[in-house]
């Protein structure tokens, strides 16, 4: 019976409530999306900007793979003199930063002058749609901008014709524009009034204020005709854009104000006229640009005007007493209440629905009770297959009735810790005693906090004594099934798993673990000594040589086995055995590097970020930072002269470093090339260089704050994959800063 209440109310809901699913449409990864840029000439909030931008969006955002989308405001109403566009332009630049933009759509002239102007700097490959553009003339676009869309049709001779027919008694028509405005300004409404050749006398004021605007209309009578067209600025300075004038008109008016957007009509702002309606334009446009996406060059596709509409607001017409019978022919009515056979007709479709839902319900009912019986068998039959599965699973199921008491287990609960079936007491305080008391506490807790939270789920490892004596390491799972209504748990049930063996074979792991680190350590720490030992050699043996440049090679193999020593001491002193510090390895090495070249009037000094090297790249990179300081030390202060040298490391991106010394001697000599040269060190430092997969920059920088001298760049990734290495790695010369 459960079965038919429920679908008696599915019914009931198709039938009184129905509910429109919505399915979203897939959308790709934005690397594999176009991208598409909308500029408006004016602001959001502007109503018919907003009206075409709406428009824009509900066609772009529909279908298969919707693009990404980003809007822009010119602002070009309340900021109409810009000196130049810079500004915006980099604006624009950040905001779409390195992606491609495949399309433009502009609404509006200035837009469109503003996307023509900077194409080829933002968006050079992107075709262009426009939408409500009144000033399009194909000849003044280059013919390589592939280009279209919906061009304005401001129909004021429609709608001054259809303001003559709804009311016949008038005495004048009275027009407000701006010699400078855009689209729909003064010289627009005077065009089209040389076209009618009306009768009436015709009445034009053109960039008022709007407290001059506000006097004339309130002085006008309810036989006169008035169409705005005009922005105006307040009292107190402040631009208001056509929508906020005709709103306040229409405020003070004693005749009804006539239009030609539609967006104040169905407001109830204004009666009505020949309008264009900012979505319809906004989603043609739209249209033209989803197939330019999808292959179609923008100049196949022919520009087309406007479609204007006869629309007219009930409830104005009604207010000012202006029949029905006077709307000229194809004019469409809005905000017309329902008539009374409207209103019943929604009664009388409910009613009939409502009868053939019973029908089926009443079909269905007699077929459920055929099913019932069957329903039932099938019931007993998996009921049959749980016990067997229950009865078969290598875990304990277990159900506890938190309400009563009484807690259910299934055999295997039993047999894994070694008892019969049902030799074991089932009582909450008989199975705690069973936890090992060190568990005990933290598991009661555990049980405690899942039962009071709503969504949490039941977790925890403990040990239970087994028939034999031995404690056996358990993995308790657990759910609440049934709760009261103000959220308390009634029933929870779970499983038991044996995870003895597991917990064995983890602690032996540990074990391993721990034995394997003591030994790397101990590796580490007897590379170190050796290479002390053989940097001690090095420099007993080359004090023993009479000859300079020879014991200069031994002083300077030493110092390359000392830094390599220094790696595996920061090694097997570090938490992590794979990798090190380098800042802290670094200023160690910049320590010894001074004392060891110490030298009147030359200071070494650091500049160091944390960075972390793996043991293949800190070696490499002491082994560069030595030869180059010890260069330094050498040849970049010539006769005694005094000067520093700095050595650098910084984090350079996510993934990335920056290696640097540089200093302030004499630099190098012009024409040098580190790939050319035959000196040992530099031969040296291009190979490890090469090793690390790094790029290798020598030069001046005069951005540095040491301003003369030599300064080398070593950029690398810190763990870079072998397939990376050597590739891009050969040294440069770069004049340039690095």
């Amino acid at each position: 019976m459960l079965r038919v209440f429920t679908l008696l109310a599915m019914l009931a809901a198709l039938v009184f409530g129905p509910v429109a699913a919505r399915t979203d449409a897939p959308v790709l990864p934005v690397a594999e999306r176009k991208t598409v840029l909308v500029i408006n000439s004016y602001h959001w909030g502007f109503a018919w900007t907003d009206a075409q931008v709406s428009g824009i969006l509900q066609v772009l955002r529909s279908g298969d793979a919707p693009p990404e989308i980003f809007v822009h405001d010119l602002d070009a109403l309340r900021q109409p003199r810009r000196d130049d566009d810079a500004g915006t332009v980099e604006h624009l630049r950040q905001r779409v930063g390195d992606r491609r933009v495949d399309l433009v759509i502009v609404t509006d002239d200035p837009a469109l002058d503003f996307a023509l102007r900077h194409r080829d700097a933002l968006f050079p490959k992107a075709s262009v749609v426009f939408s409500d553009v009144r000033d399009f003339d194909p000849v003044r676009v280059r013919p390589d901008v592939p280009i279209t869309g919906v061009r304005e049709n401001v129909d004021i001779v429609g709608t001054l014709g259809a303001a003559r027919k709804l009311l016949p008694d008038a005495r004048r028509m009275v027009v407000f524009g701006n010699l400078g405005g855009s689209a729909t300004g003064f010289a627009h409404a005077h065009e089209a009034l040389l076209k009618m050749g009306s009768p009436l006398p015709v009445e034009q004021y053109f960039d008022l204020g709007l407290s001059e605007i506000l006097t004339i209309v309130a002085r006008l009578s309810p036989n006169d005709i008035i169409l705005p067209l005009a922005t105006a600025v307040d009292d107190q300075g402040r631009r208001l854009d056509y929508s906020e004038v005709i709103t306040r008109m229409a405020q003070v008016s004693p005749a009804p104000v006539f239009d030609i957007t539609s967006h104040r009509v169905r407001d109830g702002i204004t009666i009505g006229g020949s309008v264009e309606d900012g979505v319809t334009q906004g989603r043609v446009a739209a249209g033209m640009a989803r197939r330019v996406l999808a292959g179609t060059p923008a100049r196949s596709l022919p520009v087309v005007d406007a479609e204007p509409v006869l629309l007219f607001n009930h409830t104005v017409m009604e207010r000012f007493g202006v029949p029905e019978s006077r709307l000229p022919e194809g004019a469409q009515l809005i905000g017309k209440p329902p008539g009374v056979v409207e209103r019943s007709g929604g009664v009388f479709w409910a009613m009939l629905a409502a009868l053939v839902a019973l029908t089926v319900v009443i079909v269905v009912l007699i077929a459920n009770i055929k099913s019932l019986n069957r329903a039932e068998s099938v019931l007993e039959q998996r009921e049959e297959h749980l016990r067997l599965a229950v009865e078969g699973a290598t875990d304990g199921i277990w159900d506890w009735n938190l309400k009563t008491g009484a807690i259910y287990v299934s055999p295997r609960y039993f047999t894994m810790l070694g008892y019969e079936v049902g030799e074991l007491e089932l009582g909450p305080e008989a199975l705690t005693r069973q936890i090992h008391p060190d568990d005990r506490e933290a598991t009661e807790a555990r049980f405690r906090e899942f039962i009071a939270s709503p969504d949490a789920a039941f977790r925890a490892e403990f040990r239970m004594r087994a028939k034999s004596g031995e404690w056996r390491w358990i993995l308790s799972r657990g759910a609440v099934v049934k709760r009261k209504s103000d959220g308390r748990a009634l029933r929870v049930a779970g499983s038991h798993a044996d995870i003895t063996d597991a917990k064995i074979a983890e602690q032996r792991i540990s074990a391993a673990l721990h034995e394997k680190e003591a030994l790397l350590k101990e590796i580490y720490h007897r590379v170190k000594n050796n290479l002390q030992v053989v940097a001690s050699l090095l420099t007993m043996q080359g004090r023993s040589v009479d000859d300079a440049d020879v014991r200069e090679l031994f002083e300077d193999s030493a110092a390359r086995v000392m830094a390599m020593s220094q790696v595996h001491e920061q090694l097997y002193r570090s938490h992590d055995l794979a990798s090190i510090d380098f800042k802290r390895y670094l200023g160690q090495l910049v320590e010894r590097l001074a004392s060891q070249h110490g030298r009147q009037g030359v200071r070494i000094e650091s500049a160091l970020d944390q960075v972390v090297l793996g043991i293949e790249t800190a070696i490499p990179c002491a082994l560069i930072v030595n030869e180059l300081v010890s260069n330094a030390v050498k040849h970049a202060f010539p006769h005694g002269s005094a000067g520093r040298i700095q050595v650098g490391l910084q984090a350079d991106g996510e993934d990335g470093a920056r290696l640097w010394v540089e200093d302030d001697g004499v630099g190098l000599q012009p024409g040098f090339s580190p790939a050319t040269s035959r000196s040992l060190g530099w031969r040296l430092v291009v190979g490890l260089v090469n090793q690390i997969g790094g790029k290798l920059v020598v030069g001046a920088d005069t951005s540095s704050r040491i301003h003369s001298g030599t300064r080398i760049v070593i950029r690398f990734r810190p763990d870079a994959p072998e397939s990376r290495r050597y590739a891009d790695a050969l040294p440069v010369r770069d004049d340039a800063p690095a």
